[in-house]
């Protein structure tokens, strides 16, 4: 196929309109791209979003040429002044397709920006409109402010500092003239994972940080803190203005923390994230929990504190979060992150992801308590699952579409070469279907096309796969087999089955099927050949009166038509 050949989805028939009408239903925005980072597939949504005048979509538009048009119009104001670096990270993060960033719109829209990798190569593009979201965080940041909450300004580019307050002096240490020759890893030394450049190159973040980080003042004692980042613009500079919520006493949990518990539980209800700590040298016990782990765990804070998790957890579960601490433990302050599906007290399961490091009174003390900071991502990862399952299934019928069927082929093609096994390749196409469309109309048709995916999928062991490649087009893939007759056999049940009257709507409709059939061996196993091969034997069928198979191979033809006369009798 030429590279630059346009794209054409209709070539997909049926299943790209069902497709568009899937993601047509999210009320996120979507697009879906091949493997040359070129449009493909977009919901109304997305348009009325990033389309407009002056940014006409197309099917075969490269995503890049999308940007610059954007930037060049003015509908991104974080470019502005730095219009190619903009693109060059924004390009990376997309070719990346991992985690998740935001971004403000020229109408003063927020958006979640993700991008997950399909199988083919392709990317499809999840952007939620999260301002109501922004304008409450951004309201929390703004009472911050109102009090004498410790803030500096940071150079984007040079991580250099370019304004401080006097709460962040008092809790440094420095003067002010001190302060503005430092850089970021003079306060923040180690940076996450030890590369304070990897942080700064990421944009800033438009929620809080869940993690603590661990900052320096100047007597160098290290001070336990929670940043909340923002991006502006400063002296016309892109600018970070951190906030620092110093946590280092509140996290001693010695007898000054338990003297002013009460302000503890007041600061840590205000933050958005689960935390909570445990102190291991008393048997994992709970000792400081606030409001939104109560809700992501859904138990009272009451009923925790004091407890350790076996004395209101089963064994099974109490063990595998007593693992997970003690992996938190022998890390330190790296950390690790645990995904665990929990079942809370109402029954309802969640996916709940946690942050946990370790750490001491002091600097001197091997680590002595657990922090952890817990989310739950269950919409997240069900919204994630739900498009790339409509990114490879036919909308219609649940099968595995064209492009999911093609690569389970690859795959088991590939894994032919050193065995004696064979695969066999069936297309299917159904013969009357077109009468029943144009008879009972496109609902009906729908509900035949339904029926005749049960009834394939009834006739499949568990390691064939049955999909649509489109219209009234299906397939199967049957592997591994150990002779020819199994596909025979396959093929006359098949033919059977689909023969068999449907009903719809209380009205008896009758099909029938012709199936061309292909088979690969370890020395003849290219995807493309035995695709072309099946086909062809597919067009025999119907060309020889329907309703029958037919092998690519003559011989086997020939071997099998004692079974075919009486699989189509």
């Amino acid at each position: 196929m030429n590279d630059d050949a346009p794209i054409d989805t209709a070539a997909d028939g049926d299943h790209a309109a069902h497709l568009r009408d899937a993601i047509e239903a999210l009320p996120e925005a979507v697009a879906v791209f091949d493997d040359k980072d070129r449009f493909v597939l977009w919901n109304r949504r997305f348009e009325e979003v990033y389309g407009g005048e002056g940014l006409p979509l197309h099917v075969g538009l490269a995503f890049e040429e999308h940007l610059r048009r954007s930037v060049a119009l003015g509908r991104v104001p974080a470019a502005f002044g730095h219009e190619e670096q903009w693109l060059g990270e924004r390009l990376a993060r997309f070719r990346d397709a991992h985690g998740a960033h935001e971004h403000q719109l020229s109408n003063g829209q927020w958006v979640r920006v993700q991008d997950r990798k399909l199988p083919n190569g392709g990317r499809v593009g999840i952007r939620a409109d999260i301002t109501e979201v922004a304008d409450r965080e951004q309201s929390f940041r703004l009472m911050f402010h109102a009090n004498p909450t410790p803030m500096f300004l940071l150079n984007r580019d040079s991580r250099k500092m370019m304004g401080v307050n006097d709460a962040a002096l008092r809790l440094y240490g420095y003067s002010r003239e001190v302060f503005l020759e430092l850089s970021l890893p003079d306060i923040w030394p180690q940076g996450p994972s030890g590369n304070v450049d990897a942080w700064a190159d990421q944009p800033p973040r438009a929620e809080p940080n869940s993690v603590p980080r661990l900052h320096r003042t100047a007597s160098g004692e290290v001070l336990i803190v929670r940043v909340n980042e923002s991006a502006t613009l400063y002296a016309g500079r892109p600018t970070v203005l951190a906030a620092i919520f110093d946590l280092t006493e509140l996290l001693r949990l010695g007898d000054e923390v338990r003297r002013s518990r009460s302000f503890l539980r007041k600061v840590l209800d205000q933050i958005p994230t689960a935390v909570f700590v445990k102190d291991m040298e008393d048997g994992g016990r709970y000792v400081l929990r606030n409001k939104a782990a109560d809700a992501v765990f859904g138990r009272p804070s009451a009923l925790v504190l004091g407890k350790s998790d076996v004395e209101f957890l089963d064994r099974e579960h109490a063990g595998r979060i007593a693992r997970s601490d003690r992996e938190s433990m022998r890390s330190g302050s790296s950390g690790i992150v645990d995904d665990e599906t929990v079942t809370r007290p109402d029954g309802a399961r969640r996916l709940i992801r946690t942050h946990k490091i370790s750490f001491s009174d002091d600097d001197a003390s091997p680590p002595r308590y657990v922090l952890g900071i817990a989310e739950d991502v269950t919409e997240q990862r069900a919204s994630e699952a739900r498009i790339a399952f409509m990114a490879h299934h036919d909308a219609l019928t649940g099968l595995p579409n064209r492009y999911l069927f093609q690569d389970r082929l690859g795959s088991a093609l590939a894994r032919l070469p050193g065995t004696d096994q064979l695969l066999a390749l069936l297309l299917i196409d159904l013969d009357g279907f077109k009468s029943i469309n144009d008879t009972w109309g496109h609902a009906a048709g729908d509900e035949v096309l339904k029926s005749v995916a049960e009834r394939i999928n009834a006739c499949l062991r568990p390691t064939d796969t049955g999909a649509r490649l489109g219209g009234d087009e299906f397939a199967v893939v049957m592997a591994p087999i150990e002779q020819v007759g199994e596909a025979v056999w396959l093929a006359t049940r098949l033919i059977g089955q689909l023969s068999s009257a449907f009903w719809v709507g209380g009205q008896r409709v009758e099909i029938g099927a012709s199936i061309g059939i292909s088979c690969a061996s370890a020395r003849h196993c290219d995807p493309e050949n035995v695709t072309a091969a099946a086909d062809t034997a597919l067009y025999d069928a119907k060309r020889q009166g329907k309703n029958r198979f037919r092998f690519a191979d003559a011989a086997l033809d020939t071997r099998s038509n004692d079974t075919r006369s009486k699989g189509t009798a």
